[in-house]
């Protein structure tokens, strides 16, 4: 059931609600109605319900605290609005061209046009050939040609399961230098899964991910069969209100865990339900059997004897002792322990501990290790428990140490900006938090691309350079607000669109080179001409037609280039970095060939044929050399 309010609880009977939208928490939390003292975490506050969230099991009573844009989740709803977005790399660096390409233009047409009238040339002829020379030397199909690309890009990356929502987005992604992840959905699954067991005083490791029967189990290694500890899974099946389609995430990993050994559930006759008071459950099959599911703690404290390989023994301070020290080997790995007992008569015997957690998502590893390649840096903020962060963190490759959402309101703003630089996995954190951390990246000079799939993520991912949402387990809210939405929820595909977007500034660096390389030759050609006193070697309707056929096709072309080889393998330029970087010696070198040339073709055709041939044969040499540029390119 979906809450509607935020509330605060004065009744709880065994009342736990998936708050992982909201605060990014993977597992139900359980609620209570005790009073709370000090300042407490978003995610601490177990004496409220928040609006947007969903009761998964109990009852209860509360009393609405807010409604609408006052809740917690309105206040999302009011940074989302707050946020506003800022100019991408692409659009400062065209500004950049548009400005240099305006002072040079109005220089040269004054230049042109002083010559011409120094020259005693024709008013009207003078003034054609300066306005001539500035339509040439401004690459009028540089819109075009970007948008193009641009949306070819799209097409591409939709194939790779990104489907960008802005064009601009594309080009962000190449200049990304820092991808700030969400754990829960993003690098996780969101679905728990058993991983480990002990049982029989031996640990086994479980295969497999997420909600499926497909999995083995192994001891050291080596693939073991499971009717060796059948009484486990089948407690684990049948202790438990789960069905394959619905349920409690934890249930469902225990059910799951069960048929990978094909073992189902055991008829039952009653229940007693899971109480956040006595924290264990019980199931009743038949006259004077029971299953028992609950804390290790409470279950071991009940037992009096334990099961080995099917036999009964009584339960010893060295088996206790070996239990407590399994039990907390695998809560220090972050998995979620529950132990498993059942009861004959008034005898309670020890089973075993299953330790399941929500595990990464298949090629996240990879893609990190990409990342780290390409000198991308990934950061993990999650809402979740820092043990639990730091453990993920570990398994997909992250290192460092963990900061607080509690930590990172003890410090102001411009020491966040030094933590940031070192620190890469933030934990138990808010939506504030997450806009803080990405607004100290940014201060920085970093370009920041946010992934996210819950309400509490959309703040953040409208204030990154590029925000991501997840399709298949993401909410409405962060969906609108991403710049890009991944169709197949998997944080690889970032990877192929981060590619994308270094393709795509690489070529409009291509045809940016192109065109103004290009258009340097045809001015540089009528400027020499003009000052030597020579005839015009291009009449003004020659200018704009050459200008017409070559600035446009072989520009597109150069925007439709594949990726060079080693794309992926460079450190991410800086945010700051001149689009002209490294290509104005090939503009100054490629202009004054292109002069030399269509002047020498000229002043010789000149003393061999008439004025229009001679405009011909430097028309034909000029088109010629443009599309050996383009080529070079």
């Amino acid at each position: 059931a979906k809450i509607s309010a935020d509330m605060r609880i004065i009744e709880s009977n065994n009342l736990q609600v998936d708050e992982a939208t909201l605060t990014g928490e993977s597992m139900p939390v359980s609620k209570i109605a005790n009073a709370l003292h000090g300042l407490v975490d978003l995610a601490e506050r177990k004496n409220m319900l928040f609006s947007g969230t969903s009761l998964v099991r109990g009852t209860g009573k509360a009393v609405v605290v807010a409604t609408g844009m006052k809740t917690e989740l309105g206040k999302i709803a009011q940074m989302v609005q707050s946020v506003h977005e800022g100019h991408t790399p692409l659009q400062r660096k065209l500004a950049q061209v548009g400005s240099f390409l305006g002072y040079i233009i109005v220089g040269i047409c004054a230049i042109v046009f002083g010559v011409g009238l120094w020259r005693d040339m024709p008013l009207i002829e003078t003034l054609l050939t300066a306005i001539s020379l500035a339509v040439a030397a401004i690459p009028e199909g540089l819109p075009a040609v970007v948008t193009i690309c641009l949306a070819l890009s799209v097409q591409r990356l939709i194939k790779k399961n990104a489907l960008v929502k802005k064009l601009r987005s594309i080009e962000t992604l190449g200049s990304i230098t820092t991808i700030c992840s969400d754990k829960t959905g993003t690098l996780t699954k969101n679905e728990m899964t058993v991983k480990r067991l002990y049982v029989n005083h031996q640990l086994y490791d479980v295969t497999g991910e997420g909600y499926t029967s497909s999995g083995i189990f192994l001891h050291d290694g080596e693939q073991v069969d499971p009717q060796s500890f059948r009484r486990l899974l089948q407690i684990a099946a049948s202790c438990n209100n789960a069905t394959e389609s619905v349920g409690d995430p934890t249930e469902r990993a225990l059910l799951f865990a069960a048929l990978k050994a094909d073992i189902q559930k055991v008829t039952r006759t009653g229940e007693i339900p899971f109480d956040s008071d006595t924290k264990f459950m019980a199931t009743f099959h038949g006259i004077d059997l029971a299953f028992y599911k609950g804390a290790p703690e409470v279950i071991l404290h009940m037992c009096e004897f334990i099961d080995l390989d099917g036999k009964t023994r009584r339960l010893l301070d060295k088996d206790r002792h070996k239990i407590e020290q399994m039990n907390h080997q695998m809560a220090n790995d972050a998995l979620r322990v529950l132990a498993m007992a059942y009861k004959r008569g008034e005898a309670m015997t020890f089973v075993g501990l299953m330790g399941m957690i929500d595990p990464p998502k298949e090629g996240v590893k990879e893609a990190l290790h990409l990342c780290e390649q390409a000198g991308i840096r990934a950061v993990m903020i999650t809402g979740d428990h820092p043990l639990t962060a730091a453990a993920i963190a570990r398994q997909v490759g992250l290192r460092g140490e963990v900061m607080t959402g509690k930590e990172l309101e003890e410090i102001d703003d411009e020491h966040l900006r030094e933590y940031v630089r070192t620190r890469s996995i933030f934990a138990r954190t808010t939506s504030e938090h997450k806009v803080r951390i990405l607004t100290a990246l940014q201060r920085n000079g970093e370009v920041v691309a946010m992934t996210g799939d819950g309400v509490n993520d959309a703040p953040a991912v409208k204030k990154a350079d590029v925000g991501v949402a997840m399709s298949q387990k993401g909410t409405d809210v962060t969906r609108d607000t991403a710049g890009m939405v991944l169709t197949d929820d998997n944080f690889s595909s970032i990877v192929s669109a981060i590619e994308q977007g270094r393709v795509v500034y690489d070529n409009i660096r291509k045809f940016v080179n192109y065109l103004l390389s290009a258009n340097a030759s045809e001015v540089g050609v009528i400027l020499f001409a003009m000052v030597a006193g020579m005839p015009l070697p291009l009449l003004p309707l020659q200018i704009l037609w050459v200008n017409l056929m070559t600035d446009s096709w072989p520009a597109l072309a150069l925007g439709i280039d594949k990726a060079e080889g080693d794309v992926m393998k460079r450190k991410p330029r800086r945010p700051t970095e001149s689009i002209f970087k490294g290509l104005m010696g090939d503009f100054a070198i490629t202009g004054l060939l292109g002069t030399i040339v269509v002047l020498g073709i000229f002043v010789w055709a000149e003393g061999v044929v008439e004025l229009p041939e001679a405009r011909t044969m430097a028309l034909t040499t000029l088109i010629v050399f443009e599309l050996f540029r383009a080529y070079s390119c």
